[in-house]
């Protein structure tokens, strides 16, 4: 008999999702989590903007962990393992690939094992070229399930109020636990991409 699905699951059971990241504060960073109907689906608050090892996603109550992404020693290649707070189970791992492009960003999609399933690409290189050293460009990544494109994430381009918008697609895209896209947004919104 299969068991119920948990929280975290049925919080990212969707195809549309949007991030915002509040940067007011000097020492914090706040991240909303909204479903396609504006709902609040979940949050996290980094205490230390600099740190990023273990990170908490709370409910939309803000009072139950529902996911633990947590940075893994040793730091090369950078790579964050994803759990399920109910259970403890590692749901899989985001790994930087730094040395695809010069530029163009890359992350792999891992399961448990640490056997790649897929990855977040960037889509252009001219945006990401401007993306270095223009903060205001927006930017685009397409997800892919093996060689599949399910999905695809696109960072405003308002530096002050920034936000990522996620869309799943495809028959495939079911074969993706839409839980990966939190921690992709929270490094993608923190630009964490390039320290290794």
């Amino acid at each position: 008999m299969p068991l119920p699905p948990t929280a975290s699951f049925v919080a990212f059971d969707c195809d549309h999702f949007t991030v915002r990241a509040s940067r007011f504060a000097l020492l914090s960073r706040k991240f909303r989590f909204y479903d396609e109907m504006g709902s609040l689906i979940a949050c996290v608050k980094l205490i230390d903007y600099r740190v990023l090892s273990n990170i908490d996603v709370l409910d939309d109550s803000g009072r139950r962990t529902i996911l633990r992404i947590c940075e893994r020693v040793p730091r090369w290649p950078v790579t964050y393992d994803l759990f399920d707070a109910t259970t403890g189970n590692k749901i899989g791992s985001l790994q930087h690939r730094p040395w695809k492009s010069l530029f163009l960003e890359e992350w792999l999609i891992l399961d448990p094992d640490d056997h790649q399933i897929g990855r977040l690409h960037q889509r252009s290189m001219l945006i990401a070229f401007l993306h270095h050293f223009l903060i205001v460009v927006p930017i685009k990544y397409d997800f892919y399930l093996g060689d599949q494109l399910v999905g695809m994430c696109r960072q405003n381009a308002n530096p002050l109020m920034p936000k990522i918008s996620f869309e799943f697609h495809s028959e495939h895209a079911r074969n993706l636990d839409r839980r990966f896209a939190v921690p992709a947004a929270i490094l993608l919104l923190e630009n964490r991409k390039l320290e290794e």
